[in-house]
């Protein structure tokens, strides 16, 4: 008992160095747990990946061959290190053969990706912008109908922003390792979806390609300067939203929009479609004549449809809407509803009112941070298959796009959906 006193005695003539004991010994415990958490974890996943990888090779097959483009910068350096602790072992242990490309400089995955060749799949290591860059390179080739269905693609989300990862797993909590591991053992297992795209051009531009959605509007800037508030901790957004109101307030953006209704399928916007054969011989070259051709995802047949004798007045005639709202959103479906649901191909727009109050503007911004959507009893949902979309600028001052969490300068844009395009690996 007098150990006990004498004790709680000296924590409490010295509380700042005990302070300093606890946070460290707590920070150290939890650290320690995490790490065994991830070893433990990293175990099971292996088991599973050397299933895959003790299965004999039929006679004169190759192993499978993926591409890695890893960006080494993302999340400020520490995403290699993820990759290859959590991911590349499991593709080794698969039995996989794996290339490992580094990019060097921005934009560089979007070059690799027009002359990509002699692999099976390619799987982007990295966050938004390196999706993007990639994504963008497999559909500026001149061969992209035959590339598109010959390189299903990965995501392995190891950088600071990973929204196209979000659409294609489902996280768990904040078990990044699980994530990462996760995302690896969809390449291996081939779980392919075939995802919708944002085709979407600028005057005088070369087209950008997205997965997810654009953003427009004042949550858009308002969640940019998020980080900027760091040295607040947990209350960075709301304190972003805090200092929005009151430099800002009141704020819209004016936006004019020509949008083409949804169609089925009808005699205008359907037509034959060249067949894998086809577009194989179109694309050849004299060399492929002595190499053996890569194997091919094969699609699903679907029935088809005599579209010819089908009538849709609505189809490609533009409508007009002109707006003041507090945000704009142009996504695909990937990015508001669960991956399965894909059957109805459309864009979805979604258009935040005017005239919020500042305790909403404040709570729904707060929500758009965290969701990367609005409620819906303040939001005006339109479908479309094409959008044109040509802000008013009411200042000097510079507004931006977020493309996948990507800035772009605010310009006069058309977008155009491009249903089940590309192929990407998911659970």
């Amino acid at each position: 008992m007098a150990f006990v006193i004498k004790t709680l005695k000296v924590l409490r003539n010295n509380w700042k160095k005990s302070t300093l004991a606890a946070v460290v010994l707590s920070y150290g415990g939890n650290r320690g747990r995490d790490k065994y958490r991830s070893i433990k974890l990293m175990r099971e996943y292996c088991e599973e990946a050397q299933t895959f990888g003790d299965v004999p090779l039929q006679s004169g097959k190759k192993p499978r061959h993926v591409t890695v483009i890893l960006n080494p910068a993302a999340k400020d350096g520490k995403g290699k290190k993820l990759f290859e602790n959590f991911a590349a072992p499991l593709f080794h242990l698969a039995g996989i053969k794996l290339s490992v490309v580094q990019t060097e400089h921005e934009g560089q995955a979007k070059d690799l990706m027009e002359v990509m060749d002699n692999t099976d799949a390619v799987v982007i290591a990295g966050g938004d912008g390196t999706v993007s860059d990639v994504l963008t390179g497999l559909l500026r080739r001149d061969d992209e109908d035959f590339a598109v269905k010959r390189f299903p693609l990965g995501v392995i989300p190891i950088g600071k922003t990973n929204t196209a990862a979000r659409y294609l797993f489902l996280k768990d909590s904040s078990a990044e390792v699980r994530w990462i591991a996760e995302a690896a053992m969809a390449v291996i297992k081939e779980n392919y979806q075939s995802m919708d795209i944002m085709h979407i051009q600028s005057d005088g531009g070369k087209p950008i390609y997205a997965i997810g959605k654009i953003d427009l509007g004042v949550f858009r800037d308002t969640n940019n300067k998020i980080s900027k508030y760091w040295y607040w901790g947990p209350l960075k957004s709301q304190m972003a939203y805090l200092f929005s109101l009151i430099k800002n307030w009141p704020t819209h953006i004016e936006v004019n929009m020509n949008y083409v209704l949804p169609c089925a399928g009808c005699s205008k916007c359907r037509s034959e479609n060249p067949t894998l054969n086809e577009m194989n011989l179109e694309n050849r070259r004299w060399w492929h004549a002595f190499i053996r051709p890569k194997p091919m995802i094969q699609m699903p047949v679907v029935n088809s449809i005599d579209y010819s004798s089908i009538t849709n007045e609505e189809c490609g005639v533009y409508r007009n809407k002109q707006s003041k709202a507090t945000e704009v959103t142009v996504a695909t479906k990937h990015a508001f509803e669960p991956i399965v649901n894909t059957t109805d191909a459309c864009l979805q727009i979604r258009i935040v009112q005017e005239n919020l109050t500042r305790s909403q503007f404040f709570s729904e911004g707060l929500t758009h941070s965290e969701t990367g959507k609005a409620s819906d009893d303040i939001t005006f949902n339109l479908k479309a298959s094409e959008i044109q979309i040509e802000p008013v600028a009411k200042s000097e001052e510079e507004s931006w796009y977020s493309i996948d969490n990507e800035a772009f300068e605010v310009r006069p844009i058309s977008v155009k959906l491009l249903p089940k395009k590309v192929n990407f690996y998911c659970n």
